[in-house]
């Protein structure tokens, strides 16, 4: 049965034919008979379902109406938002031109000496406009919509036609007097009282007019959004305003005070004028997608020893099907290498109001380089759009390893008073040497450093020169200057071992420090940039199994190394007995490197890559003991990689893809070639937060033989725009998703999961799986040490994975391997590197 909700116009009786007194421009009916009208609706009602739709997102509004549908919600916001102030701009600007006419009727008919600043009203409602452009564009919501352009020409070009308006509003030109002596409005000073009166009630009608179109067209841009049924009729609301404004232009003319030039015919021109502008201009605030790729200038963010990251900026691709290749060259080699393909960031789905605004871009990093090393880096950008095939090229250097003054000035102390006066003394080059033996108290250096010649802490041996804080509720070493290196001694007893104090400090390092009793080993403030934390040793207060669920994350503040800021380096430490061992605590924070780290356990997360934006990199770790293990909670549009990462031994979550509060879950995680071996459950996520644009594949997920429930895998956390692929798992049982739009599904094993179309390149794991013969525990209140998590060689894990440029390159065999270890590349070092070896010389796998 055909069913309309539709609102059917019908067709009146005539009544007696309008005369000229009552109704010079519209027509009015009586009531139509009930009767007609049901007749008339039934008679419709089966044919009403056949209305054409509406336009849909992305679609054209047609008719008259410039501009499209937006095609997604946050830029229907930045549209509906725009549109509004263009609206009040237009309001704005007509009501600086009344006053302004006001004014000078005063000056030049009246004699009065009344003074109105017409340019400085236009500015400010211009400045007003501009602000709220300018809140868009920091919101992110425009993403790549040509909003923020067309909507700036929009404006201006408004100002300029409603300067001009005047010529046909203020037509009169019997008082001699121009309305804007050697300005840019045009028009007359009206001559009389009334001439004033008439132009400003007509202006209020263009405005209120204007209004009303405008709210027809975001009424228009809503209902197509959401393929209202049946579509607005956008023309039919037009009418309405048009109604209201002849209706009002004819109770003006009426009065017969207005002038003899701004008759009927002026007023219906002033009409149809401001609805052809208003319909055009809608394209400037509800622009159509542009599906081609624009790629700007690339961008660097900080570089560091081992790593660099870039930024596309770009516009256009609305589509989202463009791709950007990246790949590199040392300078002055022969041959290329491919790094991972960029990330394209959508900033719609970060966490609104908690980041900084992420702009439209593609981003992503190049792992596994050396120090001090200037490489060649293109970029590949490709769009069938267009079609685009652009090469982009940049040059990128990476830091050079922290390294002793080029002057040095040696400075040899033996007690606390003569190291209290050297740090109070300090100056750049000096290299403060401590002899072994206890320095009782809290010391404080609050001189800077230079980057050829830093200023040195060092002592005679780590564990013999000892800096003790005597239990207090302090710092036992604070640093308030830039380029200070602190080296090769112990910190203990006290809240908290090393922090560095000041907001904007450059270069600082800690290096083979170790840290014993405090709740806070190394840390600093908002927000620095370059540091260098590597082969530290660090013990804290809290003993594993002791997690964060057992008093309510009451020790969550207990936090190895806090970094706060970009480019920061924290590599190769050992750590145990925090609540977060390794941790970003900036909003924001970009060019991140978290790798060679060793955390034998952690209260609450081994890793936090929280809060953080883009090129946030955690590779080459070995997580044993943690409650939830690397979490991204969230990341404001990445990309935040998780690589090649050991993963042993997890009470709770193996990621944590979480948000904050009531806010999104993270946006960018890239989760390549971990190992995951847990107790219970091989995965799980559990949050109401939706994750986005996210990709885990490569992966071993390893369970124990019997799972604590029926399931293998159990994210119950929204995925939005997600690949999960070619990972392996283990044991076979329920795997349970919640995939958009279906919301929670479940499969009961891991074959049904396949022929459903999810996982097809992945693999289920059979037994022998690591050469060790490492099982998952029974439980995570076992303390495990340190596994070798090498695949054994008859493991179906072996070759079983997928190639990504940049990650698995050099593998062995057919096929890159499933987990964080390549069979038969040299193994990685975890934790504090021997002397002698460093990033120029570590080993990095197979390449």
């Amino acid at each position: 049965m055909l069913s309309c909700n539709a609102l059917v116009r019908v067709d009146p009786m005539p009544g007696p034919a309008p005369t000229a007194e009552t109704t010079p421009t519209r027509r009015r009916y009586p009531p139509t008979p009930v009767l007609l009208v049901v007749a008339i609706a039934i008679v419709l009602r089966c044919s009403c379902a056949l209305a054409a739709p509406g336009p849909g997102p992305g679609e054209p509004f047609g008719g008259d109406d410039a501009g499209c549908v937006p095609s997604r919600s946050e830029l229907r916001r930045c549209s509906d938002t725009a549109a509004r102030a263009y609206s009040r701009l237009e309001t704005s600007l007509g009501t600086c031109h009344t006053k302004q006419a006001a004014a000078r009727y005063a000056q030049v008919i009246l004699g009065r000496p009344k003074n109105f600043d017409e340019e400085n009203c236009e500015a400010f409602a211009a400045a007003r406009f501009d602000a709220t452009l300018a809140n868009l564009d920091a919101s992110g919501d425009c993403g790549a919509s040509a909003l923020l352009t067309t909507a700036p020409a929009a404006g201006a070009a408004l100002h300029d036609a409603l300067d001009a308006r005047g010529a046909d509003l203020y037509c009169d030109a019997s008082s001699g007097a121009p309305i804007d002596p050697g300005g840019d409005d045009a028009g007359s000073v009206p001559a009389s009282r009334n001439a004033l009166t008439c132009t400003r009630r007509a202006g209020k009608a263009l405005g209120k007019l204007a209004s009303a179109v405008a709210r027809c067209h975001q009424q228009a841009a809503a209902a197509g959004f959401t393929l209202r049924d049946p579509p607005f009729d956008e023309e039919a609301c037009e009418d309405l305003a048009v109604g209201v404004f002849d209706d009002g232009s004819e109770r003006l003319l009426a009065k017969a005070t207005c002038p003899a030039c701004l008759d009927a015919a002026a007023l219906v021109a002033l009409r149809d004028g401001a609805l052809a502008r208003l319909d055009a201009d809608n394209a400037a605030v509800y622009p159509c997608p542009d599906p081609v790729l624009h790629p700007g200038t690339p961008l660097l963010d900080r570089p560091t020893l081992m790593a660099v990251g870039v930024q596309l900026p770009i516009s256009g691709d609305e589509d989202r099907d463009a791709s950007v290749a990246l790949r590199y060259r040392a300078v002055g080699a022969p041959a290329w290498k491919d790094a991972p393909a960029l990330l394209r960031v959508k900033p719609e789905t970060t966490a609104a109001g908690e980041g900084s605004a992420v702009p439209e871009q593609f981003a992503g990093s190049i792992f596994d380089l050396r120090p001090a090393t200037t490489y060649e880096l293109e970029l590949h950008a490709v769009d069938a759009d267009g079609p685009v095939d652009e090469l982009l090229a940049l040059t990128a250097t990476t830091r050079a390893l922290p390294a002793d003054p080029s002057t040095p000035h040696p400075v040899a102390v033996a007690d606390a008073t003569q190291l209290a006066a050297a740090l109070a003394a300090a100056g750049p080059g000096d290299v403060i040497t401590l002899a072994d033996g206890l320095y009782s108290g809290a010391f404080v250096l609050e001189a800077d450093g230079t980057a050829g010649d830093p200023i040195v802490i060092r002592g005679t041996s780590r564990d013999g020169t000892i800096l003790d804080g005597n239990d207090c509720l302090c710092n036992v070493l604070e640093v308030y200057g830039s380029y200070v290196h602190v080296e090769n001694l112990t910190l203990r007893n006290a809240q908290r071992a090393l922090r560095f104090q000041t907001s904007g400090a450059v270069g600082n390092v800690v290096r083979r420090v170790h840290t014993v009793d405090t709740r806070l080993g190394l840390g600093t403030r908002d927000t620095q940039f370059d540091f260098y934390f590597c082969d530290n040793l660090l013990e804290g207060r809290l003993v594993w199994p002791h997690v964060y669920t057992d008093n309510d994350g009451a020790d969550s503040g207990d936090d190895g190394i806090l970094v706060q800021g970009h480019g920061q380096v924290v590599c190769h430490n050992q750590l145990i007995g925090f609540g977060d061992a390794l941790k970003n605590g900036l909003i924001g924070a970009r060019s991140l490197d978290f790798y060679g780290n060793e955390v034998l356990s952690a209260y609450d997360n081994a890793i936090e890559l929280d809060i953080g934006e883009g090129n946030l990199r955690a590779w080459r770790n070995r997580f044993t003991n943690s409650f939830a293990t690397i979490s991204f909670q969230p990341i404001y549009g990445g990309p935040a990689y998780a690589v090649r990462n050991v993963v042993v031994n997890v009470a709770d979550e193996q990621m944590k893809f979480h948000g904050l509060g009531e806010g999104a879950g993270p946006s960018g995680v890239l989760a390549w070639n971990n190992t995951f071996v847990s107790p219970g459950i091989a995965l799980q996520v559990h949050t109401y937060a939706a994750s986005h644009n996210f990709e885990v594949s490569n992966n071993l997920f390893v369970g124990p033989a019997v799972l604590a429930t029926t399931r293998t895998v159990d994210w119950t956390a929204p995925i939005v725009d997600a690949t999960f692929d070619a990972n392996g798992y283990y044991p076979d049982g329920a795997f349970r998703f919640d995939l958009e739009p279906d919301g929670l599904t479940s499969y009961a094993s891991f074959a049904a999961m396949q022929a459903d179309g999810m996982e097809t390149a992945g693999s289920l794991l059979a037994e022998p799986i690591f050469q060790s013969g490492l099982t998952a525990p029974a439980g995570y209140t076992q303390t495990l040490a340190p596994a070798d998590v090498t695949l054994d060689a008859a493991s179906n894990a072996v070759d079983a994975g997928t190639v990504i440029p940049g990650i698995t390159g050099g593998y062995l065999g057919s096929a890159p391997d499933l987990g964080a270890l390549e069979r038969g590349c040299p193994l990685p070092i975890f934790g504090i590197r021997p002397p002698g070896i460093d990033e120029s010389n570590e080993p990095i796998g197979c390449e």
